[in-house]
């Protein structure tokens, strides 16, 4: 058990690790595209008047 414990911890440490950057990565894109769509309702809104 002495030598699977760190094979097994160096496949899940990476997997956590960039699981962790999709993630941070696909939050970050999200509120960028909802800021964007924000930005041109109110173009379109002033575009209106």
């Amino acid at each position: 058990s002495s030598t699977t414990l760190p094979l097994i911890v160096g496949i899940v440490t990476p997997s956590v690790c960039l699981l962790a950057l999709v993630i941070s990565l696909y939050i970050l894109w999200r509120k960028r595209v909802i800021f964007v769509f924000r930005v041109i309702n109110m173009f379109k809104a002033y575009e209106d008047d």
